[in-house]
């Protein structure tokens, strides 16, 4: 059987399961997406986020430079999960969560 991840919000803190699997809990979430074509490329743990942010950017950096990546602590959980169920929610919600686009580079 299997169950989607679902994120709830508990004692201040976020969590991430799966049915009544406890994936992951953290008081911040990050999300990473490719601001050019507006996908959701990773979501958790800033840590690991950000780790795996810089893999890529590591072995890939052309492909790495429409990366950006949204953190906070007080993102809604019916937002969050959102973004889990609907592939097209990403570009509301970073720009309603304060993200600016990045200046194009040159060269």
């Amino acid at each position: 059987m299997m169950f989607l991840s679902k994120y709830s919000k508990e004692h201040g803190s976020y969590y991430l399961r799966a049915g009544a699997r406890i994936i992951f809990m953290s008081d911040e979430i990050s999300v990473a997406f490719d601001h050019e074509c507006w996908t959701m490329l990773k979501h958790g743990i800033p840590e690991r986020v950000d780790e795996w942010v810089a893999k890529v950017r590591r072995l890939s950096p052309k492909l790495a430079r429409d990366i950006s990546v949204i953190r906070g602590k007080d993102f809604p959980v019916d937002e969050l999960n959102k973004l889990l169920t609907n592939s097209t929610y990403i570009e509301t919600f970073a720009k309603k969560h304060g993200w600016i686009s990045p200046e194009p580079s040159v060269g």
